[in-house]
């Protein structure tokens, strides 16, 4: 028997015997059931075949359901494609190694165009983080490499492998071989093993790390992602005018804070701009005539910063970090 949500169900020994019975009964006119058949020389001929019988729409039902695993990881794989921007995104989100964020720098003017740049929220100090590195690297071979993806590096400070036809001024990043190297000056077809006082050994950014894949056919690909830099939200006050006209519950400082913490960890994913209003708005706080923010931030430079309504926009590989909850403070009107 085949149905849509179980496939190829085999049938019982009942089951094929009852068939047998109706036909024999058909045929001698008969008037068996499936008790009283039982003892008589039909039920003697025709037991082994039942047994063939069963063992054969038994493979059947194994084969329906390795089909049926075929047919739902296509459909997977068509739903949730991995060789655009947004499918990427998804995929490394739903993937059972690596099931976390990831962000790519939007080609929003002409001097990005033919790179992409992309975060991945990894920590190093994750016992599996090479196992994980080299899986990422993996990706990108798979679904990102032809003709979209471009190992783009630290945006013009970083250049990439070493040419001898380019010439290259002073202040970039090259790699040559495994090493990477700083340039003093300006310099031509200076090969940067041997010439130290032309190429300073160097290492990149912290926050940026680079891997091989060896292909099948034995040629290596060279690939490089950006980890995370962290924002720490220092302070926050949410200021909450409550309506002339509210008749609706006016929540506690607590469940503000919380509501606001709770919602912040799922909006501010790696390269989210800051929008307090898009976290929590008036929706969640219905009990306000408007809601307003005030609060404050340090970068990973050290640097801090404030911030109200109007969003702070982050670059693509900054992940925001939320302060205590209670901390939060809370202003009624």
């Amino acid at each position: 028997m085949w149905d849509i949500a179980n496939g190829f169900v085999p049938r019982t020994f009942d089951e094929i015997l009852s068939t047998m019975v109706a036909k024999i009964n058909e045929q001698y006119g008969t008037n068996y059931d499936v008790t009283t058949i039982q003892g008589t020389n039909f039920y003697k001929y025709f037991y082994a075949g039942i047994q063939v019988i069963m063992e054969a729409e038994q493979q059947v039902a194994d084969l329906s359901g390795k089909y049926q695993q075929y047919i739902a990881n296509t459909n997977q794989r068509i739903l949730q494609p991995r060789g655009t921007v947004d499918g990427f995104i998804n995929f490394i989100k739903s993937d059972g190694v690596l099931n976390t964020e990831g962000s790519f720098d939007p080609i929003d003017e002409p001097s990005k165009a033919g790179k992409i740049k992309f975060a991945i929220l990894l920590d190093k100090n994750d016992t599996d983080y090479t196992n994980k590195k080299n899986k990422l690297i993996e990706y990108f071979h798979k679904y990102l490499s032809v003709g979209l993806y471009y190992y783009g590096g630290i945006g013009d400070y970083y250049k990439g492998d070493w040419d001898a036809a380019v010439t290259y001024p002073a202040g970039v990043l090259v790699r040559s071989g495994t090493k990477y190297y700083n340039s003093l000056s300006e310099n031509t077809n200076v090969n940067p093993a041997g010439n130290p006082n032309v190429w300073e050994e160097s290492v990149p950014p912290s926050n940026f790390v680079s891997g091989d894949y060896n292909a099948i056919n034995g040629q290596e690909f060279h690939y490089a992602f950006y980890l995370p830099r962290y924002y720490q939200l220092l302070s926050l006050t949410i200021t909450l005018p409550i309506s002339a006209n509210n008749n609706n519950y006016v929540m506690t400082q607590k469940e503000v804070q919380d509501l606001f913490a709770q919602r912040f960890q799922e909006y501010m994913t790696l390269g989210k701009n800051l929008e307090p209003e898009a976290i929590c708005s008036i929706k969640e706080f219905d009990f306000a005539s408007r809601v307003v923010y005030s609060g404050s931030y340090q970068d990973d430079t050290g640097a801090i910063k404030t911030f109200s309504n109007v969003p702070v926009e982050i670059p693509f590989d900054v992940k925001f970090k939320m302060m205590d909850a209670s901390n939060i403070v809370v202003v009624y009107q």
